[in-house]
């Protein structure tokens, strides 16, 4: 049986008080170890190594009389006593000690059984010393330790002739885990642990931390601070795309939209007018010459913007169609009929023509439906010379 047995970090296990005691006037040696137990009262323990190299161990209840207890009574013959504490899995062991024996005959030791080295300590000039031990193993692996007090065959006695170790306690690791970040690892209860994301893949940022996230300061925070409980957690850093905005000038399907989306687009329709075709940040649109088509957006903002033509009627002249709105239309009046000479242009479009008494002509169009007709004077017959405009 041992003082302790930690499995799980079960603090109600830990030990309140222990102290190993070498009695400088009867030879007696003991190990004394008080737990607060809730079924029964303190209680000495005693530990004996005996010669088939087993260990044996006995409770007997707290007194000062002599123990009639042949375990007890060999235990303090070996002139060496000691606890055993078992834990299971990875954690933090720590204890306070102190002795005050012959240095380097008469010694408090502390060791992990079958595994690493032998600490002790010796002599009556030392304080009150805390030792924390950090334990790494599989989960399933269970630590056996052991704190013994050993006399030297002598007998003689320095100081008090005793070992006290007090506080002792294990705080087991518990595993964190970070999907996407960097932090994870084993941690006690209570720890404080810095957790960062990893960079955002392409054309996406950092969104928030999800899982188990009631101990995060920040779950908005790239880099944030988590509080380990008491029990395993995974949290994982998640991402959002980046959204680019889309303008679309004259139409529809402008709007935020995650790199590399399809979006349709379409072209307001207007009376009198003809849809022309796509202006802008065309790389992306599917046919620029559709009322109606699709553009891939890409990393930054784009804006397109749907263009229109609009009817010229030339009268009695060329030029006539559907030009787009703002372009440049060259209009020139038909032949002269006989005694007749073109004379002016007339019509809604006249006042955007370079000059209207010309022909032909040019005119910067307007984005509505317009006319023109050319007008004719009488010539008076026989010849005629007309000057040629020089531009």
């Amino acid at each position: 049986m041992t003082v302790g047995v930690a499995t799980g970090g079960d603090d109600s296990c830990a030990i309140d008080k222990a102290f190993l005691l070498f009695n400088k006037f009867n030879c007696d040696v003991a190990f004394v170890a008080t737990r607060k137990r809730a079924d029964s009262s303190s209680c000495v323990t005693l530990w004996k190594q005996t010669e088939a190299g087993k260990i044996h161990w006995v409770y007997v209840q707290r007194t000062n009389a002599p123990s009639k207890d042949p375990d007890v009574e060999n235990a303090i013959n070996s002139k060496q006593a000691g606890i055993e504490w078992s834990v299971t899995g990875s954690g933090v062991l720590a204890f306070d000690w102190k002795v005050s024996s012959e240095a380097d005959w008469d010694v408090l030791r502390f060791y992990e059984v079958g595994a690493g080295a032998t600490n002790e300590i010796s002599g009556t000039t030392g304080g009150w010393s805390r030792v924390c031990a950090t334990i790494c193993s599989a989960p399933d692996v269970v630590h056996t330790f052991r704190w013994e007090y050993e006399k030297d065959p002598v007998g003689d006695y320095v100081g008090q002739d005793c070992g006290w170790v007090d506080a002792i306690s294990w705080s087991p690791f518990y595993p964190l885990t970070v999907n996407g970040g960097n932090g994870g690892g084993a941690h006690t209860n209570g720890t404080v642990v810095a957790i960062t994301a990893d960079a955002p893949p392409q054309w996406q940022m950092f969104n928030r931390w999800t899982g188990d996230t009631n101990g995060v300061a920040d779950v908005l925070a790239v880099t944030t601070t988590l509080v380990m409980p008491a029990t395993g957690i995974v949290v994982t850093a998640t991402y959002k795309p980046i959204f680019y905005a889309l303008a679309v000038g004259s139409g529809s399907g402008g709007g935020p939209y995650a790199y590399g989306s399809a979006v349709e687009i379409g072209a307001e329709p207007y009376e009198g007018k003809r849809f022309y075709r796509w202006t802008g940040d065309v790389d992306t649109v599917a046919d620029i010459a559709s009322a109606t088509t699709t553009v891939v957006t890409v990393g930054r903002t784009l804006s397109v913007a749907a263009t229109y033509s609009t009817p010229l009627k030339v009268n009695e002249g060329s030029g006539s169609g559907w030009h787009p709105d703002g372009s440049t239309a060259t209009v020139a009046a038909d032949p002269d009929p006989l005694y007749k000479e073109f004379a002016v242009w007339t019509g809604d479009a006249t006042g955007f023509l370079v000059d209207p008494a010309w022909s032909p002509t040019t005119g910067l169009l307007r984005s509505r439906p317009s006319c023109l007709a050319a007008a004719r004077s009488r010539s008076g017959g026989g010849c005629r010379v007309r000057a040629t405009r020089i531009t």
